[in-house]
C-alpha cells in the first residue's frame, strides 16, 4: 500500500498537542500530517488503483460535513459576487475557517481507512484514550506551572503571541490552549475518557486517581463554564447514578488527597483567579444566571451578538455572510448562521442528531462506546453556546478522531454480536 502502517489516530492526537510547526501560518503537526496523508490516499485510489476503504457507517458523517464545507464556500463566493465593494475578512482568516470545516471529513476518511486495513479492537481504543488522558494531564501540569513560573518562552512554541499573553497573564490558566472554551472542552473530554477507561478496566489504580485529579485541577484553573457545568457534573452524576461511591471514598483516595493538600493550599493562595472562579457561587445566591453563563452576550437588545443575529437575518438569512464575515462570534450556533445562514445551522444540528442516534441517546444501551458518544454530543450541544466546539484549534482534531474511533468500535462490536447470533 501507498501509506505505510502508521498508527494514524495516535499520530493525529499527538499532533493536536504538539508545538506549532510553521509559526507564520500557525500550522500544527497534525495539520501537517493529515493533508499529505489524505492526498496520498486519493492519489493511490485514482492513479495506482489502490482501493480507498471507508466504513459505511462513516459515510453519513462525511457527507454532512462535506456539505457544510461546500455550502459555506458557496455562500462566501456568493457574497463576494453580490457585494464586491463590501468589507470582508482577510484572506488568511477565510482559509483558516475553511480548513476548520475540512478537518472533519479528512480525519473521518483517514481513521476509517486505517481501521478497515488493520485489525482494530476495543483494546486499541482504550490505549488511545489513555494517551489522550495523559496528554490532557500534562497540560494541567503546565497550567499549574504558570502559577509559579513565567512560561511565556515555553508557550510561545504552542500559541500565537496574543494567545501566549492570554494563557499566561489572565486569571484563567489554559496551558497550551488559546481560549477558555478550548481548555474547558478538552478537560471535559478528559473526564469522559477517564470514566470510560475506569469502566472498561473495572478497577481504579493510583495512576488513574492522579490523572483524574490533574484533569479536575486543570479544568478548575481554566475557569471554563464548559467544564464547570459540563465535565465536572457528569463525573458526579456518574458516581451517584452508578452507585460506585467507593471510587472516590476509600483509603487510597484519602491518602492521595492528604499528599496533595499542601499543593492545593499553595494553589489557592497564589492563584489570582480564585475570586474569578467563585463568581459562579452567585448562581446559587440569586445571581443573574443568564448573564453569568453568557457573559452578557445575549442579555440585552443592544448586545453585539443580538445585533449580529438581526443583521444576518435581515440581509441573508438562508446563506449568511460566508467565511469572510468580519466578526467571529463566540457562539457556535450563531457562527454557523453567520457563515452559512439557516441552512448552515440546520446542517450542524443534523450532524448532532446523527451522532446522537448513533450513540443510542434515545434508547437504552449498555455499550460503553455508545454512552461515551452520547456524553460528547451533550458536550457539543452545550458547548456550542460558547463557541464552535467542533472547529476549535487543537480540539477539532481530538473530537473528530474520537468520533471516528467510536464508530469503528461500535461497528466491530456489532459484527461480533451478529457472528455470535449466527
Amino acid at each position: 500500500m501507498l501509506i505505510p502502517k502508521l498508527n494514524i489516530p495516535t499520530l493525529l492526537i499527538l499532533g493536536a498537542f504538539s508545538p506549532v510547526v510553521i509559526t507564520q501560518f500557525n500550522i500544527r503537526f497534525d495539520q501537517l500530517c493529515m493533508y499529505p496523508l489524505i492526498l496520498a490516499l486519493f492519489t493511490g485510489a485514482v492513479v495506482l488503483q489502490k482501493p480507498l476503504s471507508v466504513y459505511r457507517q462513516h459515510l453519513d458523517l462525511i457527507v454532512v460535513s462535506v456539505a457544510m464545507l461546500l455550502w459555506t464556500v458557496w455562500a462566501t463566493t456568493l457574497n463576494f459576487w453580490i457585494n464586491p465593494d463590501a468589507s470582508f475578512a482577510h484572506l488568511s482568516k477565510v482559509i483558516s475557517h475553511g480548513e476548520s470545516y475540512l478537518q472533519g471529513p479528512v480525519i473521518l476518511i483517514l481513521v476509517s481507512h486505517y481501521c478497515t486495513k488493520y485489525n482494530f479492537c476495543r483494546g486499541d481504543f482504550i490505549k488511545l484514550c489513555e494517551v489522550v488522558l495523559i496528554l490532557i494531564a500534562l497540560n494541567a501540569i503546565v497550567a499549574l506551572g504558570q502559577i509559579i513560573f513565567d512560561l511565556r518562552w515555553f508557550l510561545s512554541f504552542f500559541l500565537p503571541p496574543d494567545g501566549v499573553w492570554t494563557s499566561v497573564w489572565g486569571q484563567r490558566l489554559l496551558g497550551i490552549f488559546n481560549q477558555p472554551s478550548e481548555a474547558g472542552m478538552v478537560y471535559s473530554i478528559g473526564i469522559f475518557v477517564w470514566l470510560y477507561i475506569v469502566d472498561a478496566k473495572q478497577q481504579v489504580t493510583v495512576k488513574d486517581y492522579v490523572l483524574a485529579g490533574l484533569v479536575i485541577i486543570g479544568g478548575g484553573l481554566s475557569i471554563s463554564k464548559l467544564f464547570i457545568f459540563g465535565g465536572l457534573p457528569v463525573l458526579v452524576w456518574f458516581v451517584i447514578l452508578s452507585g460506585r461511591f467507593r471510587i472516590f471514598f476509600n483509603l487510597k483516595i484519602a491518602f492521595l488527597f492528604i499528599c496533595a493538600l499542601p499543593v492545593l493550599i499553595f494553589v489557592t493562595n497564589q492563584w489570582i483567579g480564585l475570586g474569578y472562579l467563585m463568581r459562579f457561587v452567585d448562581i446559587f445566591d440569586g445571581g443573574d444566571t443568564l448573564y453569568l453563563l453568557t457573559s452578557g452576550r445575549f442579555t440585552s437588545e443592544g448586545s453585539a451578538y443580538v445585533q449580529i443575529g438581526k443583521k444576518i437575518m435581515s440581509e441573508s438569512p438562508l446563506w449568511g455572510h460566508g467565511l469572510a464575515y468580519l466578526t467571529t462570534p463566540d457562539n457556535g450556533y450563531l457562527l454557523y448562521v453567520a457563515e452559512g445562514g439557516l441552512v448552515g445551522l440546520v446542517l450542524y444540528c443534523g450532524l448532532l442528531c446523527m451522532l446522537a442516534c448513533k450513540g443510542g441517546c434515545f434508547i437504552k444501551s449498555d455499550m460503553r462506546e455508545r454512552w461515551l458518544l452520547c456524553l460528547l454530543v451533550v458536550l457539543f450541544v452545550g458547548g456550542s453556546l460558547g463557541g464552535a466546539v467542533m472547529m476549535l484549534n487543537r480540539v477539532s482534531t481530538l473530537v473528530w478522531v474520537l468520533i471516528a474511533m467510536i464508530y469503528c468500535v461500535v461497528r466491530s462490536n456489532d459484527r461480533v454480536l451478529c457472528a455470535t447470533s449466527d
